[in-house]
């Protein structure tokens, strides 16, 4: 954004999904929308291991509940 002359976040506001490393390193931080990726990764491979077993079985929603992480983009 600084390369277009634009001011963070007074002129433009910056939100990203995922909460990296980059976002904490960038200038100004990043805020961002986190998820618990372990929770994910977890959580699919349930489901999956679930369906191999039980394929005619109804389907299966989970919610992740996202965190925002406020940081100096917004």
């Amino acid at each position: 954004m600084l390369v277009n002359h634009y001011k963070v976040p007074q002129q433009i506001a910056i939100i990203s999904f995922d909460s990296t490393e980059f976002n904490e390193l960038a200038q100004p931080k990043i805020t961002s929308v986190a998820t618990d990726l372990e929770f994910m990764a977890d959580s699919a491979l349930k489901l999956m291991e679930n369906r191999i077993q039980f394929p005619s079985k109804p389907y299966t929603q989970i919610a992740i509940q996202p965190m925002l992480m406020i940081r100096q983009s917004t």
